[in-house]
């Protein structure tokens, strides 16, 4: 359950609650029951499928949208400095996936592992 997800990632139960709900709510993941009625949760799609650009930007924005504000030239300059940082996250990412990023988590790990064996 939670509490066994937030020790594995020693994160505190309340912080991995709210990112839960927010990944669920924006359609990243997909809460699921098991027999013994705990939630459990997993991707909403194949993880080839989820780019990493988009729920970084997903869980950035929030369905905040300023298009209705009125019209300055403060604001157009902040509107342009934005475009300016979305290219240069789509730049820096690509078309990174989470299965991507699992993968690369997965490297780390076993190379740290090897590290901490030839250690011993």
């Amino acid at each position: 359950g939670q509490e066994e997800l937030a020790s594995d990632l020693d994160v505190p139960p309340r912080l991995l609650r709210t990112i839960l709900e927010e990944l669920t709510r924006l359609g990243f993941v997909v809460a699921t029951t098991h027999e013994n009625d705990a939630t459990g949760y997993q991707p909403a799609q194949a993880l080839e499928k989820i780019k990493l650009h988009d729920v970084i930007r997903g869980l950035a924005v929030d369905g905040t949208d300023y298009s209705h504000l009125r019209h300055s030239c403060e604001r157009s300059v902040v509107a342009e400095l934005e475009e300016t940082l979305l290219l240069a996250e789509r730049e820096a990412l690509g078309d990174m996936t989470l299965r991507d990023l699992v993968l690369r988590a997965e490297e780390a790990d076993s190379q740290s592992s090897e590290v901490v064996g030839d250690a011993g």
